[in-house]
């Protein structure tokens, strides 16, 4: 039932189509009970839309802190930015070489400009992903210009925040 969690299109479309097809009946018939049948399909469709805006899936807590972190970066909050990455001394040279690399420029834009659903891969107890993006930046500093980068970062969520465990990036034609 994911296909219901990550995207209410398919049961709008669904509803959409019904509901035409009982103006079409109401059209024919003059039944003041289609009538009634279209009001309560367009407020079960209205109410099922609402509970997949309040059911929060594990790929779309990902992309919220891929989001949250794609916005320390163009804010240019490095300490924000190093508190999503994971804490452990095996991820210190990834944390070395974020301040290092963000410490010569400054990020006027950054933007995730390609991500899939299908680029989320989420394990089975929903604590550990791995995900793959296009993201673009609008450097100044000692670097200056527009970056594509293809990004690929190991997340870990740890008491209720994902956090970045490893992270690799580099030119978008590479894989």
């Amino acid at each position: 039932m994911t296909w219901f969690t990550e995207n209410p299109l398919p049961l709008v479309l669904i509803g959409v189509i019904v509901e035409a097809l009982l103006v079409v009946v109401l059209m024919r018939t003059g039944r003041r009970s289609v009538l009634w049948g279209m009001v309560l399909l367009a407020v079960g469709v209205a109410g099922a839309v609402m509970l997949e805006r309040s059911i929060v899936t594990p790929r779309e807590e990902v992309k919220l802190a891929l989001e949250e972190m794609r916005v320390l970066v163009e804010a240019d909050d490095r300490p924000g930015l190093l508190k999503r990455i994971d804490a452990n001394p095996g991820v210190a040279e990834l944390r070395n070489r974020i301040q290092s690399d963000l410490a010569h420029v400054t990020v006027d834009t950054a933007k995730i400009t390609e991500l899939k659903d299908e680029d989320i891969k989420i394990n089975p107890a929903a604590d550990e992903a791995k995900v793959g993006f296009i993201g673009s930046v609008d450097v100044t500093g000692a670097a200056r210009g527009h970056i594509v980068l293809r990004f690929d970062v190991n997340l870990k969520k740890r008491d209720g925040v994902w956090l970045v465990t490893a992270a690799q990036w580099g030119s978008p034609l590479e894989r």
